[in-house]
């Protein structure tokens, strides 16, 4: 396991798959750095992995070392929703969220987070992507069950609140 000391200027660490996370430490505790991507179609609908209980899955992820926000969120939003997106924008909205159990890919992992801060961009749907993907970076999940909803379907006040400000500038 990876112990706090190691983490590299308290600003991340490598995963024991050799991926860089960024982490962020609010009140002397780290969560891992995370972007969320709110994709709209030409109809003004945003793309969501629907789960269970009203709950949903926008694609995003961790950050990288070396590749600006933007062009992870295009990577992303390629390897988990099959999407090419266009007009990526920074909200500058951020949420936190407190892991209630340890993610299995975070067991598996070893890293020591305690949730993860987001940041959420807003950008559009461009087209669909018909390339391949690594497997292991695909995520099948959300490009099966992932679609295009009402913004009435969110339910995070944070994603509403980046709805609506995307909505006004349109």
């Amino acid at each position: 396991m990876i112990k706090f000391d190691q983490i590299n200027n308290k600003y991340g660490a490598y995963s024991k798959s050799g991926i860089w996370n960024n982490i962020i430490w609010i009140d002397n505790k780290p969560y891992r750095e995370r972007l969320e991507a709110l994709i709209f179609n030409y109809t003004g609908y945003v793309f969501l992995e629907l789960k269970n209980n009203s709950k949903y899955r926008l694609p995003g992820g961790g950050i990288e070392q070396g590749i600006s926000n933007e062009k992870q969120l295009f990577e992303e939003c390629k390897e988990e929703a099959r999407i090419i997106i266009k007009n990526i924008k920074n909200t500058n909205i951020t949420y936190t969220s407190i892991f209630e159990s340890l993610p299995s890919w975070m067991a598996e992992e070893e890293l020591p987070y305690y949730g993860q801060f987001v940041r959420i961009y807003t950008s559009e749907f461009e087209k669909k992507y018909m390339g391949n993907i690594n497997t292991k970076n695909e995520d099948i999940n959300m490009s099966t069950n992932g679609n295009f909803y009402p913004i009435s379907y969110l339910t995070k006040k944070e994603h509403i609140l980046a709805a609506n400000l995307y909505l006004k500038n349109k």
